[in-house]
């Protein structure tokens, strides 16, 4: 960070990085919040919160979306209800950024 760029645009990426919310964009969301995770913390928290939030409830609607996508390719429901995310090591990022 080096105080090279102001927090709002930091937090103006990692919005749009989570609109997209593909695997790579994950990918840079969790690299960007590792190196600029404390620094984005301290120059406002509440903003940060918020931004885990958004991923969790993106998280949550691209997971929804996989399911009614699979519910209506096979014409029935799985079993349980329980849909896998697009990868592990998808979830494993969203699970990393949701510990910072």
């Amino acid at each position: 960070n080096y105080s090279v760029v102001h927090c709002v645009l930091i937090y103006d990426i990692v919005r749009d990085l989570i609109n997209g919310f593909s695997e790579a964009d994950v990918e840079v969301l969790l690299l960007i919040l590792s190196h600029c995770g404390h620094q984005l913390r301290s120059d406002d928290p509440a903003a940060l919160k918020d931004i885990v939030l958004l991923v969790q409830n993106r998280a949550l609607a691209v997971m929804e979306e996989k399911k009614k996508e699979q519910s209506s390719e096979e014409g029935l429901n799985q079993p349980g209800g329980v849909v896998l995310a697009s990868s592990s090591r998808v979830q494993y990022m969203i699970s990393a950024m949701t510990d910072l």
